[in-house]
């Protein structure tokens, strides 16, 4: 009899599955009511910004987070910026909680799917719309840091920039934690891809000069939506990213009039270089994203200074021929670019790093072509002259490169802040506090 009553406890029944889909529906409605919430202070904040006057540079940097976010499930996401590290297990040593998946500072269960949704809720305009966001002319900086716990909708970021005529600068640190869209309704006929939406926000800020993009991926975090998802829904779950060529040549067709662009696994910088080598091909078979026809002018840059880009070939596993044709790309397109003072392409996981670094500096006629890597690679004679082209100066009648190869050694990288840390990557690559 008691082994009886034992398992009857432990079998759910009717009353018990009703109290788990109440209070999952109950959680759900908490996640929506916050997301409403902090879009109303996102709209009284500009209009808050709108009587400010302009006067000189300002910069407006949104973060939201909850101290309860560290006590649970996310003891690696703190409220505290410094300690936020990029999936860094140093910082999470001392963490004991088995009924929350954790075990000796190690997170050996992932956070059930609502838990998820809980904390890192989309922000959106909703039942909004663009017109509730006042226009506001002091801002010339907009920064959205991976520390903050919404997931920004891309059309309610194309919202804001359009309400800062004066911005400047971009920073923005999305985190993809699953799904392959973040819309309301899957099903929505208004429904447009990442790529359009990304394209509609550079053309329509004639102001803006430097854009910073770093996309966080979790796959724990996916696969736990992923597991908690059934049918068509599941199918929308991204477990793992591919590298979207479409919004590669988005930024190419529109984001010409920049000085500095530095993007980080949003798309492959192969993919970049390829459209952009072949962009009469593409453009003639038709896209969404051309505004107008001065991207078919040269050069197709004509004011970018800086470009920073990631690319998956970049490992240790690669065939040293397949490195060799990305780099002799890069240098195509860096003839594309008169400006261009520096080009870095790198790529960072757990327990290798590397990093191509090109910097040029015209007026002292110097140049330097340099791989930094926790691993070996030699540059072939084809990739050292294809940078050669670059460096010609007709003047001088030869051109001025000088090769480096620096190895690093001795070191641990265990998250993406410590790539970037010994890498010794540009601070556009991400905002420091972020690290």
């Amino acid at each position: 009899m008691p082994a009886s009553r034992k398992r009857r406890r432990s079998e759910p029944g009717p009353s018990d599955r009703v109290l788990r889909s109440t209070a999952k529906k109950r959680r759900a409605e908490i996640a929506s009511a916050n997301s409403f919430l902090d879009m109303t202070v996102a709209i009284k904040l500009f209009s808050v910004l709108s009587a400010w006057q302009p006067r000189g540079r300002l910069v407006l940097e949104l973060n939201a987070s909850s101290p309860s976010d560290s006590e649970h499930w996310f003891k690696d996401h703190t409220q505290n910026d410094e300690d936020d590290c990029i999936h860094d297990p140093a910082s999470t040593r001392r963490h004991d909680d088995p009924d929350h998946g954790w075990d000796k500072g190690r997170q050996v269960k992932p956070p059930p799917a609502m838990a998820i949704t809980r904390v890192f809720p989309l922000l959106c305009e909703g039942v909004f719309g663009p017109r509730s966001i006042a226009r506001v002319c002091a801002i010339t900086g907009l920064v959205i840091r991976r520390q903050l716990r919404y997931r920004v909708d891309l059309g309610l970021l194309h919202s804001m920039c359009k309400k800062l005529p004066r911005l400047e600068n971009l920073a923005y640190e999305p985190r993809l934690n699953g799904y392959i869209q973040d819309m309301p309704e899957v099903d929505d006929p208004e429904h447009v891809t990442r790529a359009e939406d990304m394209s509609k926000i550079l053309p329509n800020i004639k102001t803006l000069r430097t854009v910073s993009i770093f996309e966080d991926f979790n796959q724990q975090f996916a696969l736990a939506l992923h597991n908690a998802e059934t049918g068509i829904l599941r199918d929308l779950v991204i477990v793992n990213p591919v590298p979207n060529k479409l919004l590669a040549q988005a930024f190419i067709a529109t984001g010409h009039g920049l000085e500095h662009l530095s993007i980080a696994f949003i798309f492959d910088a192969g993919d970049f270089f390829d459209s952009l080598l072949r962009l009469p091909e593409w453009l003639n078979n038709g896209t969404p994203f051309l505004q107008d026809d001065s991207v078919l002018q040269f050069p197709t840059w004509p004011h970018l200074q800086s470009l920073t880009l990631t690319s998956s070939t970049l490992t240790q596993t690669t065939l040293p021929e397949k490195i060799s044709k990305l780099l002799r790309s890069a240098s195509s397109v860096a003839l594309k670019i008169p400006k261009l003072q520096s080009m870095v392409l790198w790529f960072g996981k757990v327990g290798e790093a590397c990093a191509v670094t090109f910097r040029r500096n015209k007026a002292a006629r110097k140049a330097s072509l340099t791989w930094r890597g926790t691993w070996h690679f030699t540059f072939t004679e084809d990739v050292i002259e294809s940078w050669l082209k670059v460096t010609f100066d007709r003047d001088l009648g030869y051109p001025y490169l000088t090769v480096k190869h620096e190895r690093i050694r001795g070191v641990d990288v265990r998250c993406l802040g410590d790539a970037i840390y010994h890498l010794r990557l540009p601070e556009r690559v991400i905002h420091p506090v972020s690290l």
